[in-house]
């Protein structure tokens, strides 16, 4: 079995390692032979997420997490976030809330304009930056 480990850098964008991840987990199109990927991941006694109730079981019949699951799009316990694979957008949201980077108005009106694309919105967001 080969282990595969994924350092974080200020640059990642979550589409970067969608696509390589999906595979290496599946191993749905490996060639005959391929030794079998682990990618390691985050330990599971922490309140987390996923695609939905079951889906941890069904990718990792090893996982012992349920106690901690939380059938939410996205799930944020002090340092650790995580999300469902259609939720990138609220785990962005509870990224940037965690590293304090935006002001809680900022964030509420970017939230607001790229859920939903609406002009006021995107106001909002320009206000809130240049008070």
């Amino acid at each position: 079995m080969k282990t595969i480990y994924v350092y974080v850098m200020d640059t990642l964008a979550d589409w970067e390692l969608g696509y390589v991840t999906a595979e290496l987990k599946s191993g749905r199109f490996f060639k005959k032979g391929a030794p079998a990927v682990s990618v390691k991941t985050v330990s599971y006694s922490r309140p987390h997420t996923s695609n939905g109730p079951g889906f941890l079981e069904m990718m990792s019949p090893a996982y012992t997490g349920q106690a901690f699951y939380k059938d939410e799009p996205s799930v944020s316990d002090a340092n650790l976030i995580t999300a469902g694979s259609t939720a990138a957008l609220p785990w962005a949201k509870h990224i940037i809330e965690h590293t304090g980077v935006f002001s809680a108005e900022t964030l509420e009106a970017w939230y607001a304009y790229v859920s939903t694309g609406k002009p006021e919105h995107f106001f909002a967001l320009i206000n809130s930056v240049h008070q």
